[in-house]
């Protein structure tokens, strides 16, 4: 698509999960959430597809990242 707008899919609003507790963290972006959690925002990415079922490190706590239905 030449006339779509580039970032775009990086500004979808994403969750954080703790597997543990259950706990949610909503970032505004997956770029906002690569900073905060020093993962690559290429691998949050392609972590969001939930077959793909990754799963993460962050703090000492398992995570999990998911695309956040509302804001």
């Amino acid at each position: 698509m030449p006339n779509e707008i580039k970032g775009l899919e990086n500004a979808m609003p994403i969750r954080m999960v703790y597997t543990d507790t259950k706990e949610e963290i909503i970032f505004k972006s997956a770029a906002f959430a690569s900073r905060k959690t020093k993962i690559a925002a290429q691998v949050i990415r392609e972590s969001l597809n939930p077959v793909a079922r990754k799963r993460f490190i962050v703090d000492d706590r398992k995570v999990v990242f998911r695309i956040a239905k509302e804001v």
